[in-house]
């Protein structure tokens, strides 16, 4: 049986996560406790502001909120959400997924990379933007 974890403060554990997953993005893992201390403590607010702008808190919670597992007190309504290694697990992961996405997005939204749905992969691919590629004109 996992050992459970109670997060009282959900908005504090979202910003925590979402710090650790974008401190550690394009990083090894996490070899010891001083490097997981290292990526909730080592963000500039350059570094911040950049967070806030690809994943942002709002849409963070959102993902913190569907995999913890919320519980009421029924007597005074405080809510408190319940999560285990395999949810903490499963949270960095939706995190880093989302991040990943956003950073895509952005960079084909500033003609970067471009990018198409593949029915065969079942996902969209993408590729840089061949700048010496004529485009094809259109035609009536």
């Amino acid at each position: 049986m996992s050992q459970k974890f109670i997060i009282d403060n959900i908005e504090k554990f979202t910003d925590s996560a979402r710090l650790v997953v974008f401190n550690s993005f394009g990083k090894d893992m996490i070899e010891n406790a001083d490097d997981f201390t290292e990526l909730l403590t080592g963000a500039s607010e350059e570094d911040i502001k950049e967070l806030n702008s690809v994943l942002t808190q709002k849409e963070s919670l959102v993902i913190v909120e569907q995999n913890a597992k919320k519980q009421v007190n029924k007597n005074t309504k405080e809510v408190r959400y319940i999560i285990d290694e395999k949810i903490f697990a499963d949270i960095l992961e939706a995190l880093n997924s989302r991040l990943v996405s956003n950073l895509l997005a952005n960079l084909s939204k500033q003609g970067l990379i471009e990018s198409a749905y593949d029915d065969e992969l079942n996902d969209f691919v993408f590729w840089t933007k061949d700048e010496n590629k004529k485009e094809k004109p259109e035609t009536d």
